[in-house]
């Protein structure tokens, strides 16, 4: 059953509709890559059209995403770096942007667009999609090494999972008890999603696998092409665990709209019976696509709010989710800068006492070239950072240090932002991992 909500119509008309860059993001959103095409071996000291990032839950080690967007090397990549060695020494300096030359300390082949990486709760394996061959991915991450088992390149059984839709994208950790991790796996090419488990315990090919049944938005008139995120609301006060996902619809080709669709967490053995109730953005708010979401403590009303990044126009979008039934409600709604990617929520501890004193959105903004932070009640944006690099594609932070890094998808580099500075809330960029590329000589990027 699907019941669709309709709030009092919000349009972001009045909100410039800014033409989308001619980038690699804008193919790398939906285009199955074509596997080995170039002749040389990917670099491993710097990424490649870096996506994707990962931070380890204590802070210390971060994955990146090298895409081999343009296929001049033989696969992709993932790296790691130890910023541990690296982030004191940056908080320590005069935000001069210090570079650091060689940040990465390991990497494992992995094939092209390697994206939406997210660590294990104990940050010992990590979790990602390859859009080359539809797979799911699990690594290990011991200390300063990132491995695939044996395998130098990851794409084969039993770190290695065959998926059924079309260009995977979304990770999304359901549980995680130590030795089962349960997930959800969608789609950008295909209106499915698939669940599925890692055992640890098993070495394999049962270590990962896919539960029976899917989630299919086509199911009860449903019009969908593809997901472009997932988030949780986690169980509490008697509330069910509730899964948010940006649907994409599309006709011949072209995008027309998006929806938010919400639905109970389902148990295992039971996906497909889920009861849909979708949000009809495109007629609420007048966006095209949501391209990123983020689940928000709600001051107001004492539960959650669910912030939205809107493209087409751009804006970003906040609806508070009713404690009973999970509706949403439209709260706020503000223009922002051009082509919003990604946000990561920033909890900021102004006076060093551990206590969370005030919360931050940080945006990626591929368009503008800006890092953007934001409050999350009013979404009014509370400082930027301009053209410290390149298109700016994926964002996460490290709570305990309250530092930012952002991927730069032009620049090959990864660049590390401050978020506090003598108890007042700032987003500072202090370094970078690798040196930024030059511009080319020919004005196009």
């Amino acid at each position: 059953m699907v019941r669709a909500v309709f709030r009092p119509a919000v349009s972001l008309s009045s909100l410039s509709r800014r033409p989308l860059l001619a980038t690699a993001v804008a193919v790398a959103g939906g285009v199955a890559a074509c596997a080995g095409s170039g002749a040389k071996p990917v670099p491993v000291d710097h990424p490649v059209f870096p996506m994707g990032l990962a931070l380890s839950p204590d802070g210390s080690r971060l994955l990146v995403g090298s895409s081999n967007f343009d296929f001049s090397f033989d696969s992709g990549a993932v790296l790691l770096a130890n910023v541990s060695i690296v982030r004191d020494e940056l908080l320590a300096g005069d935000d001069s942007g210090a570079v650091v030359a060689d940040p990465y300390v390991s990497s494992v082949l992995v094939p092209e667009f390697a994206d939406r990486l997210v660590f294990d709760a104990a940050g010992n394996s990590a979790l990602f999609t390859t859009r080359d061959g539809n797979l799911l991915h699990e690594v290990d991450v011991d200390g300063d090494e990132v491995s695939c088992g044996e395998l130098a390149l990851c794409n084969a059984s039993p770190n290695v999972l065959q998926l059924s839709g079309n260009d995977p994208f979304d990770v999304l950790v359901l549980s995680d008890d130590g030795v089962t991790l349960r997930g959800l796996v969608s789609h950008l090419g295909s209106p499915q999603a698939e669940l599925f488990v890692l055992d640890r315990s098993s070495t394999d090919a049962g270590r990962l696998v896919l539960e029976a049944g899917e989630i299919d938005f086509l199911r009860d008139n449903i019009n969908s092409t593809g997901v472009r995120s997932t988030v949780e609301r986690r169980a509490k006060n008697g509330v069910a665990a509730t899964i948010f996902a940006a649907v994409e619809r599309r006709e011949n080709g072209t995008l027309v709209g998006a929806d938010v669709v919400h639905f109970a967490t389902p148990a295992a053995g039971h996906a497909g019976t889920e009861t849909f109730v979708r949000q009809d953005i495109t007629t609420l708010l007048g966006p095209r696509s949501v391209r990123d979401m983020a689940i928000v403590a709600d001051d107001v009303s004492g539960g959650d709010a669910l912030v939205v990044l809107l493209q087409n126009p751009d804006g970003v979008a906040r609806f508070a989710i009713d404690n009973v039934d999970d509706h949403l409600t439209l709260t706020a709604l503000e223009n922002t800068c051009i082509q919003p990617l990604s946000l990561a929520v920033a909890p900021l501890d102004l006076d060093g006492d551990a206590v969370v004193d005030v919360t931050r959105l940080i945006v990626a903004c591929h368009g503008s070239n800006e890092v953007v932070a934001l409050d999350p009640l009013t979404l009014r944006t509370t400082a930027v950072s301009r053209f410290f690099g390149r298109g700016p594609y994926d964002v996460v932070v490290d709570a305990a240090h309250q530092v930012a890094w952002v991927s730069f998808f032009l620049d090959n580099s990864v660049g590390a932002f401050s978020l506090v500075k003598d108890g007042v809330p700032r987003l500072a960029p202090i370094g970078r991992l690798g040196a930024a590329l030059p511009r080319p000589e020919d004005g196009r990027e």
